[in-house]
């Protein structure tokens, strides 16, 4: 097995993982061109927001993992203000 790379986006390592033939699986699997997906690996690499769906489903991967930013938990903002130490 491969050692992660640190800085190694999510979208990168997906589509290393499906070698060979990596971007133009993943590009199937989203429903956009092989040179979208090479276009995107040159420059952030993220997966899109209305990609994840799809990717979770056929990776396993859970979405909150792959853009915690938009899947994952909400923050509770109000928690401390409720606790009864923040009361006293």
């Amino acid at each position: 097995m491969e050692p992660v790379r640190p800085l190694e986006s999510m979208l990168r390592r997906i589509v290393r993982s499906l070698d060979p033939g990596g971007q133009s699986k993943y590009a199937r699997i989203v429903g956009k061109h092989q040179s979208t997906i090479s276009e995107r690996l040159k420059g952030a690499g993220e997966i899109l927001a209305d990609e994840v769906v799809a990717v979770s489903a056929a990776t396993g991967i859970p979405k909150a993992q792959l853009r915690p930013d938009i899947f994952g938990e909400p923050v509770d903002d109000h928690s401390a203000a409720l606790s009864p130490s923040a009361r006293a």
